[in-house]
């Protein structure tokens, strides 16, 4: 009697433990949206997904211009089919939710577990600037993050079931042919030579790629020719906008435009590309995959030629990081000041839109361009000086080893 009433506390623990995260998300998302713009007006960019969708059976451009357009591969939106079946509303809170389960994962995959875990993932879900903005806008960029990191770094599960064996490197490829920028991670296991995880992500993203050309030859020809000739996807805004937080938009708003600012934008890019991925793999060859992975994924925002403020949802794994290892004063104090920055986002505050950043002053454009500041100040410390590995060896947080062959 005494091991089923333990059993049972166990699952009303652990049920607990699941509901608070949910519970915050929730209040968050849907207490606002109830006395703003109402559910019809929910997740923008969740409708934009669909409408790409929508266009193959409509025959209507899956790539005009405009505002609301389409700006992934059309592999994407052949992805998103299913999602046309049964009403928008429920998909629109499955995706919410699945957003904030995958989130949950992520949190005990580095090595918050318990209540601790169960907390951290509740602050996070219900109070980041990067998270509360994706869930407002149903963007893909939550599940993305949380694919990756799922796929390359070890660890058991939340359920603590096993689920079917898939060779590591697979979610990467699928996250690569939805969204480009992380091929990144694919020099990063070529790097750490993870040979396998690489032709595994190589292979499923180029695959995927082909199945967009097969089914959808126009729209495929056009998206990546585009590409190839203009450097674009398409975004309709200007990468001037203050919400681009990546190196170039800092760049950007710095030069106001002039011919410079090119050159440099990509210069810096480079470098911080370059700085990632040999300090994750420093990290990765001292059996600290999370914290490499982490790297490379604020490297790939950093360098993408626009990063939304939602796309740094990296802050979280890298906060978990932080509180899990020991590390430098250096990437201590610059990786906490760049989670504390972009999670209350306050350069929000300053005017934007309209090509308000082209009048900025000195203090305006510092504080518009402190995200790659802080991000850059951290690679370097990343690879100058020594992240340890976790602070306690308890049920809660255990030392992660060096992956020899993942499991997601």
């Amino acid at each position: 009697m005494e091991g089923l009433g333990r059993t049972r506390r166990d699952r009303i623990t652990r049920l607990g433990q699941l509901a608070l995260p949910l519970t915050a998300g929730a209040v968050s998302w849907l207490v606002p949206l109830a006395f703003t713009t109402g559910f019809g007006g929910a997740m923008s960019d969740f409708d934009i997904y669909l409408g790409g969708a929508r266009s193959i059976f409509t025959h209507a451009q899956m790539y005009a211009d405009g505002p609301n357009q389409f700006v992934y591969p059309p592999i994407a939106a052949i992805l998103f089919l299913p999602f046309l079946l049964g009403p928008a509303l429920l998909w629109k809170i499955l995706w919410a939710f699945a957003s904030w389960a995958a989130l949950m994962a992520v949190v005990h995959r580095l090595g918050l577990r318990g209540w601790a875990g169960s907390v951290a993932a509740a602050v996070a879900i219900g109070t980041a600037t990067p998270v509360t903005m994706a869930t407002r806008l149903g963007q893909i960029e939550i599940l993305l993050t949380c694919l990756v990191i799922l796929d390359l770094v070890p660890g058991s599960r939340p359920s603590g079931r096993r689920v079917i064996p898939l060779p590591a490197g697979w979610l990467v490829g699928l996250v690569t042919a939805i969204k480009l920028t992380p091929a990144l991670f694919i020099v990063h296991l070529l790097l750490t030579r993870r040979w396998r995880a690489a032709l595994t992500a190589t292979v499923t993203a180029a695959g995927l790629t082909l199945i967009g050309f097969a089914l959808l030859p126009g729209d495929s020809v056009f998206y990546w020719g585009r590409l190839a000739t203009t450097g674009s996807v398409g975004f309709a805004s200007d990468p001037i906008y203050l919400d681009n937080q990546s190196v170039r938009g800092a760049i950007l708003r710095l030069f106001k435009l002039g011919p410079a600012a090119g050159p440099v934008a990509l210069a810096l890019a480079g470098v911080c590309i370059a700085i990632g991925l040999f300090a994750a793999r420093r990290l990765s060859r001292r059996g600290l995959e999370g914290a490499a992975v982490v790297l490379v994924g604020l490297a790939t925002a950093l360098a993408s030629p626009v990063s939304w403020t939602h796309h740094f949802v990296w802050i979280v794994p890298l906060a978990v990081i932080l509180l899990t290892h020991r590390t430098g004063r250096l990437v201590a104090v610059s990786g906490t000041l760049l989670v504390v920055w972009l999670w209350l986002a306050p350069y929000g505050a300053l005017p934007a839109g309209g090509m308000k950043e082209l009048d900025y002053t000195a203090g305006e454009i510092l504080l518009s361009g402190v995200t790659p500041v802080l991000g850059l100040v951290l690679l370097v410390g990343a690879l100058m000086t020594d992240v340890g590995g976790t602070v306690r060896r308890t049920e809660s947080t255990r030392p992660e080893t060096k992956p020899a062959s993942t499991r997601s």
